[in-house]
């Protein structure tokens, strides 16, 4: 009797060592495939890394290469090198608006710089404060079209300079509410008296003037029709 139970144990164990082989090979197969599938997505992750480099690469070499003199003259921007790497600096001057108005359309000139350039500064000169409400919403409509134009660019930087007389007039901020409409995030925003950068004041978006131009923005920006 006892060797009965004896040879029985030994048969249903015999019996399982297949079928706990099966699932060992089945596990290592598993393992195997998903080693596989993460070895091909580094593979697939370092291609796109190693092409978004190359491209950095030859857009930075391009940039440096590019004759900006080809591009018709205009009085608002200038190229700056800073380390080899071109800076876009646009003066937009509203308080003189008669100095640029032999020159090209600056609207059309803008969009040639869309290829080389990263960096972008913008320096408003803007009035203390309007003529007439036709004569605001034709600047907020000229702001437009700049930013419009930007959104365009692929950007690494943009700095936004407000030129004013007063530190505390607000009214001659107010064109400055155009920066709201970038769709690139890493803009600052900064205020200095009469163009003095070595006195400038930051105006992070979480400041009351940031909050005010956001205001001013959804108020007289949104609101502009074509």
């Amino acid at each position: 009797m006892l060797r009965v139970i004896k040879d029985s144990g030994k048969k249903t164990c015999l019996s399982r060592f297949p079928l706990l082989k099966d699932i060992e090979t089945k596990l290592a197969a598993e393992k195997t495939r998903e080693e596989a599938q993460q070895l091909l997505e580094q593979k697939k992750k370092l291609a796109i890394a190693y092409e978004l480099h190359t491209k950095q690469v030859e857009d930075k070499q391009y940039a440096q290469d590019f004759d900006h003199t080809t591009i018709p003259q205009h009085s608002a921007p200038q190229i700056k090198r800073y380390s080899g790497a071109p800076k876009l600096l646009i003066k937009i001057n509203i308080i003189h608006q008669n100095r640029t108005a032999k020159d090209v359309d600056f609207l059309q000139i803008l969009p040639k710089y869309a290829p080389i350039i990263k960096n972008v500064d913008i320096l408003l000169i803007a009035p203390g404060f309007h003529d007439s409400v036709d004569v605001y919403n034709l600047q907020i409509k000229n702001m437009i079209k700049n930013i419009t134009i930007l959104n365009t660019f692929d950007l690494d930087d943009l700095q936004f300079l407000i030129s004013v007389n007063r530190l505390n007039n607000f009214k001659q901020m107010k064109l400055a509410a155009a920066c709201f409409g970038l769709s690139f995030n890493h803009w600052t925003m900064g205020i200095a008296f009469f163009c003095d950068r070595q006195k400038e004041i930051n105006a992070g978006v979480r400041s009351s003037i940031a909050r005010r131009l956001v205001g001013v923005h959804a108020r007289d920006f949104l609101t502009q029709k074509a």
